[in-house]
């Protein structure tokens, strides 16, 4: 029989989405790549990852990647353990990425080293389109195929797309805001969610799914123990006959229907996703469902299934507080309106004369961002939100197709102006730069593809150390309607 050649292997390096980091952009990142290497040679191991405050899905998949797939070529990564850095008005611990490296510690989304996109205070503009987990897969080579190419595109999609409400990037986010004190706790839950889905991947529950069964007893032991708020009402009721015929479809929504709490709002986004999810639908591999199911299958040994309804219920309690923030946001936002408290403009944008919704409240409720912007609010494609203690953030509505290019540099010279008192001395280029800006005041995180963007006065955990702005809420509304006025 005869041999067959051998197949010589591509030199070229994996590929993760987007498929090509530009020219530009990838010789910077193989410069960066060559100090680190040198570095954490010089350092011995690995000792440690530092991130910002509420790391996101990608900073984690980040460290899940670098500890599962660069253990070779990065001594002790697997034994490394994660901080957090939530000062984000100067370099974290004062150190550069450089001086971190020397030391063994890995920087993950900040820092500008090779693991971090976001654009830089000092101009630089990081890694457009990139996120720190396919930052980290170019950088040990990963695997661009199979479970390890699917978990990097997934997280890549998840960070830079709009995600799933019941996937791993929103249980993240409702996992911080549960335990803003309790990093730890957040840190095993991600893990443990991580390694099942390594393992079982395309575990995938029926009307006998592992998760239902926890969702029927979680719903029992919230009604009798009185943590739900029971506020009734907002449904779509011309669906709700056709729903409650099918409230049989599986032990979560048959509980619900049987406590009657099946229409109660702070539930109802559940339910519906349990419904859909015992018939088999999956809008996202690593949602809460099958990461429940793959949990309990996980290693088969005893006690997986107790490991699996802990890690359920934990998360069902995040979901469910976040969900009460909601409901507790449309009344407050409510009241509000009613006493004249909340600002709202219109401003015509574009060649057509398009209206926009321009809101500002004041409000220390996480979720009031999404009530002002959603159908049970004013429906704002542009919103301030003010905490108590004067921090302010702007945000922009994804299906808005808004940016807030031709803000930023007004609220910066705003802000300047009423520092300084006297007018900026920069340019818009310079003023309205991504990342933080020259006032130090102001944050701007430009999202690729006109899918929103966010101009942030720091925020309740990642960047605790940026001082409050100086203008009231009436002057960042006016310069944010001022600016997107044509």
């Amino acid at each position: 029989m005869r041999r067959q050649p051998k197949r010589e292997k591509s030199r070229r390096p994996a590929e993760y989405p987007p498929i090509r980091m530009p020219g530009a952009d990838y010789r910077r990142f193989r410069g960066m790549l060559e100090v680190f290497f040198r570095l954490i040679r010089e350092a011995g191991k690995v000792g440690r990852f530092l991130t910002h405050g509420s790391p996101h899905a990608d900073e984690f998949g980040a460290v899940e990647v670098l500890q599962r797939f660069g253990w070779k070529i990065l001594p002790g990564v697997r034994q490394a353990r994660i901080e957090v850095w939530e000062n984000g008005a100067v370099l974290p611990e004062g150190k550069t990425w450089e001086e971190h490296a020397r030391e063994g510690t890995v920087l993950i989304g900040l820092g500008g080293g090779p693991f971090d996109e976001h654009p830089q205070p000092d101009g630089q503009p990081g890694f457009p389109g990139e996120c720190a987990a396919t930052l980290a897969a170019r950088a040990i080579r990963a695997p661009a195929e199979g479970t390890a190419g699917e978990f990097i595109a997934h997280i890549w999609r998840t960070d830079t797309r709009r995600a799933s409400p019941w996937g791993i990037g929103e249980i993240i986010k409702s996992l911080h805001r549960n335990h803003p004190d309790n990093f730890s706790l957040v840190v095993r839950l991600v893990r443990m969610a991580f390694r099942a889905w390594f393992r079982f991947s395309n575990c995938r529950g029926s009307e006998k799914s592992f998760f239902l069964r926890v969702v029927a007893r979680w719903i029992s032991a919230k009604k009798w123990e009185n943590e739900l708020l029971g506020y009734e009402g907002g449904q779509i009721d011309e669906e709700w006959a056709k729903w409650k015929d099918r409230l049989n479809d599986s032990p979560a929504t048959k509980k619900a229907g049987d406590l009657k709490v099946a229409r109660y709002l702070e539930l109802e986004p559940l339910l519906i996703y349990a419904r859909e999810f015992g018939r088999g639908s999956r809008k996202e591999m690593m949602e809460i469902g099958a990461l429940s199911d793959a949990i309990a299958c996980n290693e088969g040994a005893e006690g997986a299934e107790a490991a699996s309804h802990w890690w359920t219920r934990r998360v069902l309690d995040a979901r469910l507080a976040d969900q009460q923030r909601f409901v507790k946001a449309i009344i407050e936002l409510n009241e509000k309106i009613n006493s004249g408290e909340c600002l709202v403009g219109c401003v015509r944008t574009g060649t057509e004369g398009e209206k926009i919704r321009v809101a500002a409240v004041v409000s220390d409720n996480k979720r009031m961002n999404a009530v002002v912007r959603g159908r049970y609010g004013i429906g704002a494609a542009v919103v301030v939100i003010r905490q108590s203690d004067d921090h302010t953030q702007v945000f922009t509505s994804q299906k808005s197709g808004v940016m807030l290019d031709s803000v930023v540099p007004a609220v910066r010279a705003k802000e300047l102006e009423k520092r300084t008192n006297s007018d900026a001395d920069l340019s818009s280029a310079d003023l309205g730069r991504p990342g933080m800006g020259p006032c130090g005041r102001w944050f701007y995180h430009r999202v690729q593809e006109n899918r929103g963007s966010m101009l942030l006065n720091g925020s309740t955990q990642a960047a605790k150390g940026v001082p409050p702005t100086a203008l009231s809420l009436q002057e960042v509304f006016e310069a944010v309607v001022s600016a997107l006025t044509p």
